[in-house]
């Protein structure tokens, strides 16, 4: 298994009054002033700090279960492996729905995002269900080399795709829309995430 990360050195900051991300010309990129806390403690940021979190957790359970069972896994650790991956996978496609159902959309009323966040979901998508499909035969013979390879693809897609929101979609939220502005859009996705 690979060690894990992703630095913010791999995206560039981008500048957010550049006109190439302007959609609407009545809507200028002056709102970051209007926000009172750093970028560090938005509740995005937090959102992904916990799947990153999750995915160091996964990550080291896998590494020191091939560590201590190198030859057979018993039962009760693949039935955690499974339920641990069931639960993150729950989380993280709650957050991309949250994304591309409501926060996406909300944002292009006035930006140009680039094409390649969204399309980034997808390919991750591909990758979860490639870790699905490896945590379910977890226990058939040469099976954890699978789930271990499988996720270490997932979290090389992931992690990045996360710096890039954090990079680029945040800085540009903020300075085209105020608070007040983007607060009804996170009361939806906090009423969609019940139970997570």
């Amino acid at each position: 298994m690979n060690t894990i990360s992703a630095t913010p050195d791999e995206v560039p900051a981008i500048i957010v009054t550049d006109s190439k991300w302007q959609d609407d010309p009545k809507f200028k990129p002056d709102k970051g002033s209007t926000w009172n806390s750093p970028m560090k403690e938005d509740g995005w940021v937090h959102a992904h700090n916990s799947l990153r979190g999750e995915i160091k957790d996964i990550f080291h359970c896998l590494q020191s279960v091939s560590n201590k069972f190198p030859d057979d896994i018993p039962s009760w650790t693949t039935e955690s492996i499974k339920t641990m991956w069931s639960l993150h996978k729950e989380h993280i496609i709650s957050h991309h729905d949250n994304e591309d159902k409501i926060l996406t959309p909300f944002m292009k009323k006035r930006i140009k995002l680039p094409e390649k966040l969204e399309s980034d979901h997808s390919i991750i998508i591909t990758l979860i269900d490639a870790v699905t499909t490896a945590a379910n035969n977890v226990n058939e013979l040469g099976s954890f080399h699978r789930i271990t390879s499988a996720f270490d693809s997932y979290a090389a897609a992931l992690l990045p795709h996360l710096l890039e929101e954090e990079r680029i979609s945040l800085p540009l939220l903020r300075a085209y829309f105020s608070p007040h502005e983007v607060k009804p859009q996170i009361m939806k996705i906090m009423k969609n995430n019940t139970g997570i």
